[in-house]
């Protein structure tokens, strides 16, 4: 029996070495177990003129000799301090590329390159909370292939609109990792003045303080007088996207609304665009809101203010709901929640892009104004 016994023993252990040998790792050719986390796919190379290479790594152009390379940035605005952009011109054997999207000849031919990689704003900006002026800077990193997503996404839409309308107003609004990471920074920074957590008037105070004095209204260009996206866009008329705005750090009206709102947001606040005759604003919802006193008004230089708010029933997925939304001025040196230039008297009336007054952002169809 003890025989028997020894070599059944003796016969597991010979299968179970068999078993080891076929299960052992070394061995296991199953895609991507044992190698780490799945790499993401290479992006395929440019198609290159004949004698010209590209190092991926270092973002460098080459040609055998000296060569003419001119290189134009395909987002560059079309004119910058009102003079036209002028694409990079240089002699040399290699030439090397910041992150961006750019149009490339050399050698007689033209073609198209895209380096990958994350840009960095700088967005300086002061904000008096009304004891003293503090002087503020934050440092932006964006993906630049997340903004020629955006652009080339928004480009075409602007391109195929007929005529802009105010119900068009919420697609502008975004809140993805540029915005949540921009909006984290501002709450530093507010927290570093010493901004008090649970005042939502406050914080919302400052980052409309953030978008009205970080970012510059783009200016008209000779021969297209009162244009002023001209300058940028080669357009009469262009919504622009946050991720656009924070890239040129210039925006009109519904540009800026739209960044305000996305960072509204990225904060847990309920926002809607605004507009009415000729302009576009921001809106915010706060509870507990409180007036601005008349001194204050004065000391920012906005006492022809007045207060600009709506209740509106809004159904944002799940039945109508009552939300106050409070005006926000963002092309104004720093402007309060809830002011605007002759308040709310040209609110409810039709317009040349619909009907003025407030457009929640994420509600479904059927809003209806409940005062």
């Amino acid at each position: 029996m003890s025989k028997i016994i020894s070599i059944l023993a003796l016969m597991i252990v010979l299968v179970s070495g068999i078993i080891l040998v076929y299960e052992s790792p070394s061995d296991n050719t199953d895609e991507g177990e044992g190698d780490g986390p799945e790499q993401p796919p290479v992006p395929e190379g440019p198609e290159l003129p004949n004698g010209i290479g590209y190092d991926s790594i270092g973002h460098t152009l080459s040609a055998d000799g000296a060569v003419e390379w001119i290189v134009e940035d395909v987002f560059a605005p079309l004119y910058i301090c009102r003079e036209p952009y002028q694409p990079h011109r240089e002699v040399a054997s290699e030439i090397s590329l910041n992150p961006g999207k750019y149009s490339v000849t050399v050698t007689g031919e033209t073609f198209e390159i895209t380096v990958p990689g994350d840009i960095t704003r700088t967005l300086d900006w002061k904000y008096d909370d009304g004891s003293m002026v503090h002087g503020l800077s934050i440092e932006l990193k964006m993906d630049i292939m997340d903004f020629i997503a955006d652009t080339e996404e928004n480009r075409a839409w602007n391109s195929s609109v007929f005529k802009h309308s105010f119900t068009d107003l919420p697609r502008l609004v975004r809140v993805d990792d540029t915005i949540r990471s921009l909006e984290q920074m501002l709450r530093s920074e507010y927290f570093g003045i010493g901004g008090i957590v649970d005042n939502g008037q406050s914080y919302a105070d400052f980052l409309a303080a953030f978008v009205q004095k970080a970012t510059d209204y783009p200016s008209s260009v000779d021969g297209h007088s009162g244009e002023f996206d001209y300058g940028i866009w080669g357009s009469a008329e262009y919504w622009a996207l946050p991720l656009e705005t924070l890239y040129y750090k210039i925006g009109d009206c519904e540009d800026t609304a739209a960044l305000l709102c996305s960072l509204y947001e990225a904060a847990g606040y309920r926002s809607a665009m605004g507009g009415q005759s000729g302009h576009v604003f921001a809106g915010v919802s706060i509870e507990g809101f409180t007036e601005v006193t008349t001194e204050r008004l004065k000391e920012l230089n906005i006492s022809y203010y007045r207060l600009a708010e709506r209740t509106l029933d809004v159904d944002y997925g799940s039945g109508p709901e009552s939300v106050t939304f409070y005006a926000v001025e963002t092309i104004r040196e720093q402007n309060p929640v809830g002011y605007l230039a002759g308040g709310d008297q040209h609110f409810d009336k039709n317009t040349m892009w619909g009907w003025a007054g407030f457009y929640p952002y994420g509600a479904v169809e059927g809003i209806q104004s409940s005062s």
